[in-house]
């Protein structure tokens, strides 16, 4: 039997984001019927293609004589097909045409001032209050902008007039992956004063001021630096230079804003600061108070010339300088301790501790277990310690790697001919060995300009570094291995990991390292399968200095704290503990016991987190079966504390804590709940019981860090647009619950 319908398409293959392409059909099988050829019945289908290679359709569907398909930014980097037909796809041949959409020309769409609900003003804010500047733009993802809030001088109702307005606030921001950023802006006292201005324009300014909003992209975009969108948004604030900020808003926000935080350029006056209260919260076990006085006076002194001048970077900084100084900051001046068992001699990974080196006629681990200390045998004294790094650090093969000068024989040990003990680790960032000690001496003395830091002879015998010694040999090293690179990314795991890399690429903290930048969960030697340790996210670097308060927005992971007692949390742990997955159909699936949790499936799962959070009297059977709508959901649990949140189902809605995700075929379903969403990488942290197969895009949320297991509970990082959640067949989107009796 001949085929009929359409032959060939024709159309873009490499469509611009934010631009329509078209699709027409350029030739019919011949046995097609000229009745069939007008165009009506034509069905444009469009496919995406998932992370197992196989494409599936997105369900847009167009019908007439051609098929028109805008592509929005997420589509960057994902391929597509389009396919025109009369009666059912093909999915093969010249019906279709393979699609990956290229960036298109950068526009900022638009720019409007909201009030703190993201609502249109409709009342007159007052200081105190919160604006939020909403700023929509087209292919610009992580393009950075210039945006300006301005005050109007002029006579003129509309325009920028940049010499006869007046600036009140600036901030950096970065385009995200949605193109649409909600930037919040206080209305504080520093911008009515600004405002008012002085002399004769303050006697003649009236009791309200105009606003308004001005974005720039910036000359190192790639961009053209001239392209400058204005919109002239007009905002009243009312207020005058005798009133105070408003106390009681009757619109918007009511923020408990200290005017000093922020300076009329937008900039954060905490960046280039350190105060002896932030880094006693880092050192708690620092007592000498003349040592911390002098640490923060040169870092404030020092800091911007090393690259350690936002929160940002200085969370980072120091969360090395924790993990290399510990509590104490003891390492950093006295230089690195060898008190060292035999047992951690040899497994520590020093590169000398190994049967296949000879010293004289010892081999490396007989070397170690004659100097390590032994069993019952009390703290090592300063001339065994001596020797131990003399032995690590100052003999080949590693001596060389160090830049050290190993004794002729190679196996001396004595301080006269070894150089090991004298660049041993010391300084913040425990900086070891000859050419680290030398290069990062020149590298300060180049960037100050002086002969401040003197290190290249190391300290000998018990020779400490003074604190400001300790302080630059860290910046130094810092700076000289541009640490400051990745850092400045955002106070993120991801970003952690990048600094590590470059500080200590073998290093068995790296888990506890990020745990200091951004609090949560560390194992020892790295070890997942061992016992987890914990540091609270205020005792984190992120909360000391707190980064998320910060005007430069920087990404910051926004972990929930483990030491929060909230139902979230509760559920993470129970997760964590990889319950096996069953689908139980007998009395345990309701029953709260540690046999009824032992084995779960994912509705279950979501059950017993709403009995919880006293959402349900008791643990209700309920299957996928029963949320695929608000109507079905709130009969399971009997009540109406449930809602199913308002175009969640579609692929711009991004979730928050608590929401439960739900999607649900003829032949299967899922379910679980959001703990916390990653806005910077666009990954929704998800608490799940999973069954074997794992989900959609598998790969992908183990490689941001989620569980690798399947078959059990877990959390899961799915990136939000790769399948597992909005585009996964059957998907029905979010539901929130409400009215709930315990803390989230």
């Amino acid at each position: 039997m001949s085929k009929k319908g359409v032959a060939k398409i024709s159309g873009p293959s490499n469509p611009r984001i934010g631009a329509p392409a078209t699709y027409s059909v350029i030739e019919w099988y011949p046995e097609t019927p000229s009745s069939q050829r007008n165009g009506s019945n034509i069905t444009w289908e469009l496919f995406r293609r998932r992370s197992n290679g196989n494409y599936t359709s997105t369900n847009i569907k167009k019908k007439g004589i051609t098929g028109t398909f805008t592509f929005e930014e997420k589509a960057l980097g994902q391929k597509f097909f389009v396919e025109g037909y009369l009666n059912s796809p093909e999915r093969k041949g010249n019906t279709i045409i393979h699609i990956e959409p290229v960036k298109g020309t950068p526009k900022i769409l638009s720019l409007t001032l909201l009030n703190s609900n993201k609502k249109k003003i409709t009342e007159k804010p007052k200081y105190g209050q919160t604006l939020v500047a909403e700023i929509k733009t087209q292919n610009m993802f992580k393009e950075k902008l210039l945006m300006q809030i301005w005050e109007r001088d002029t006579a003129a109702d509309t325009g920028h007039n940049k010499d006869e307005n007046t600036l009140l606030y600036e901030k950096e921001i970065l385009v995200n992956a949605n193109g649409i950023n909600d930037e919040k802006i206080i209305l504080n006292e520093l911008m009515m004063k600004k405002a008012q201005g002085t002399g004769f324009s303050s006697i003649m300014e009236g009791g309200e001021h105009e606003y308004y909003l001005v974005v720039k992209q910036n000359t190192f975009s790639t961009y053209s630096p001239q392209t400058v969108q204005i919109l002239n948004q007009k905002i009243t604030v009312k207020g005058n230079g005798s009133n105070p900020p408003a106390k009681n808003p009757d619109t918007a926000t009511n923020v408990d804003q200290n005017v000093n935080q922020q300076n009329s350029t937008g900039k954060c006056p905490r960046c280039e600061v350190l105060t002896e209260d932030e880094l006693k919260a880092v050192f708690p076990s620092v007592t000498n108070t003349t040592l911390i006085k002098e640490i923060v006076k040169s870092f404030n002194e020092f800091c911007k010339k090393f690259n350690v001048n936002t929160c940002t970077l200085k969370a980072h900084f120091f969360a090395q300088a924790k993990q290399e100084s510990g509590d104490s900051l003891t390492p950093a001046i006295n230089g690195e301790s060898m008190n060292y068992n035999i047992a951690a001699l040899k497994t520590t990974g020093f590169l000398n501790v190994s049967a296949s080196y000879m010293f004289g006629n010892k081999t490396g681990i007989k070397m170690a277990e004659d100097l390590g200390r032994k069993a019952n045998e009390g703290a090592l004294d300063l001339d065994r310690q001596i020797k131990i790094a003399n032995f690590v650090y100052g003999l080949d093969p590693k001596a060389k790697t160090l830049g050290n000068k190993a004794p002729t024989d190679n196996q001396s040990l004595s301080e006269n001919d070894n150089e090991g003990w004298r660049y041993r680790g010391r300084g913040m960032l425990q900086i070891t060995g000859k050419n680290n000690y030398t290069d990062i001496e020149a590298h300060v003395n180049k960037v100050l300009g002086n002969q401040t830091l003197n290190i290249k002879d190391g300290r000998q015998y018990d020779g400490k570094f003074t604190a400001t010694e300790a302080l630059l040999s860290g910046l130094g090293d810092w700076d000289l291995h541009k640490m400051y690179i990745p850092a400045k990314v955002g106070v993120t795991k991801e970003a952690c990991l990048n600094v590590i890399k470059i500080i200590n690429s073998k290093t068995k903290s790296k888990t506890k390292r990020v745990a200091h930048l951004i609090g949560g969960a560390w194992y020892k030697d790295d070890d997942t399968t061992t016992t987890s340790h914990t540091i609270k996210e205020k005792d984190s670097m992120k909360s000391i200095f707190r980064v998320k308060e910060c005007k430069l927005l920087n990404p910051v992971d926004d972990q929930v704290a483990s030491d929060d007692d909230g139902v979230l949390n509760k559920m993470k742990k129970i997760a964590d503990q990889h319950h096996t997955y069953k689908q139980e159909t007998n009395n345990l699936r309701t029953d709260d016991s540690e046999e009824g949790i032992s084995k779960m499936d994912c509705s279950e799962f979501v059950s017993r987190y709403l009995h919880e959070l006293g959402i349900t009297s008791s643990i209700k059977y309920m299957t996928t079966d029963n949320m695929i709508s608000e109507k079905a959901f709130r009969k399971v649990i009997g009540n109406n504390n449930i809602d199913f949140v308002a175009g969640s189902d579609d692929k711009d809605f991004t979730p928050q804590r608590g929401d439960i995700f739900v999607w649900r075929r003829s032949d299967a379903g899922h379910t679980g709940i959001v703990y916390s969403y990653d806005s910077a990488n666009d990954v929704v942290v998800i608490l799940e019981a999973i069954g074997n197969v794992g989900a959609v895009s598998e790969k992908d949320q183990v490689k941001n860090g989620g569980y690798a297991g399947t078959g059990c509970s877990r959390t899961a990082k799915y990136t939000r647009l790769k399948g597992a959640l909005w585009g996964h067949g059957g998907w029905v989107g979010y539901f929130r619950p409400k009215n709930y009796t315990k803390k989230l």
